[in-house]
Formats: structure tokens, sequence, C-alpha cells
């Protein structure tokens, strides 16, 4: 993917965004978050195929990298003043969407707008990629990090 243009939007803007978190206004890192936690969604429902259940220690039962994703984009949905984007199943609706049709304004590279997080009831190939931080117990630390 394209390096992250700046965030459309004024400069008072962009300070809310960033008091919230320093790089909220990273899309990109939402998107990747998001991608992750569907990966580790599924990687969760083909164990509970094959094994017996073993209990979360987390009561939602997501991933961390798809509660981070989720929290990121409830906040810049916030910020947008988006209504459409309230809630976990807003977001697996919106994953089954080309990022460009999304009702927030996102800041991705043109190329990217068509792409989806899900295909055909599975995690796309971008999802797929961003597997790779559902190993860290921070993703969003390790996104942070691994871009530096």
């Amino acid at each position: 993917m394209a390096a992250p243009a700046t965030l459309p939007g004024d400069p008072a803007r962009l300070s809310r965004l960033k008091q919230v978190s320093p790089d909220l206004a990273d899309d990109y890192m939402t998107l990747e978050l998001l991608a992750a936690g569907l990966a580790g969604i599924q990687a969760n429902q083909q164990k509970a195929l094959w094994s017996s259940a073993q209990p979360s220690g987390d009561p939602t039962g997501f991933p961390s990298a798809w509660k981070a994703g989720v929290t990121r984009l409830l906040w810049r949905a916030l910020e947008d003043g988006c209504r459409e984007v309230g809630s976990h199943a807003d977001v697996f609706r919106l994953c089954r969407v080309p990022l460009g049709q999304w009702p927030l304004s996102l800041c991705i590279a043109q190329s990217d707008s068509e792409l989806l997080l899900i295909e055909n009831g599975r995690p796309s190939a971008f999802a797929e990629q961003a597997a790779r931080l559902l190993l860290s117990k921070d993703p969003e630390a390790e996104l942070v990090e691994n871009r530096c």
C-alpha cells in the first residue's frame, strides 16, 4: 500500500485527533489492525472446529488487533460526524464494502479504494497479510515500531 497522505481537514481537527492518539489519523494503521483482527477471528473459528473450546481472557472474544482497529475507527467516525459506524457489527458490515465507499473519509490512495477487508465471507488477501500482527500483545505498538 502507498504511504498515507495527510488527513483532509483543518489543523484544529488534526490537533483533536492527535490528542486522542498521535497516529489516529493514520487510516492505513487502522485498516491493518482491522485486517489482522479479521484474520485472528478466522483463526479462532478454525481452532474451535478442531479442538475443545478454550475460555478467552477477553469477555468479547475479539482479538486485540480487531478491538484496537474498531476503537480507532469509532474515534474517526465520531470526529467525522459519521453515524453509520457505532458498533462492532457496523464495522463488520463495512469490511464487506470497498474502502472507497465507506461512509467516513478515509485517507487512502486511490488505488486502494476498491480493496475489501472481507471477500466471499473470508478475510481478504490484505487481511491475510496483516495476520502477522496477531502474534503481538500490542498490535498498535508493533505497527508503529515497524514503521520507524
